[in-house]
């Protein structure tokens, strides 16, 4: 499952379209912020918490919207 599909125009151009998830995950400003914080690297829920000084919960609810938007993918060692 991806959240985008890239199209070619013909003309070297890309279009890039977002699917339902995938604009619902985005329109979060929190979201935009955990995006932007694991640019670097992974992260853990905990790091993410302490870094942006989110509630774990509410990191974790904002990363499975993301998950499910096909932006950040989950990890055995709790690394998103």
């Amino acid at each position: 499952m991806t959240a985008e599909r890239f199209i070619g125009l013909g003309d070297g151009r890309m279009r890039v379209e977002l699917d339902k998830k995938a604009l619902f995950a985005l329109a979060s400003d929190s979201r935009l912020e955990i995006l932007k914080a694991m640019q670097p690297m992974r992260r853990t829920v905990t790091q993410l918490a302490e870094c942006l000084s989110i509630d774990k919960a509410a990191v974790f609810r904002h990363l499975k919207t993301l998950e499910e938007g096909g932006f950040v993918k989950r990890y055995e060692d709790h690394g998103f």
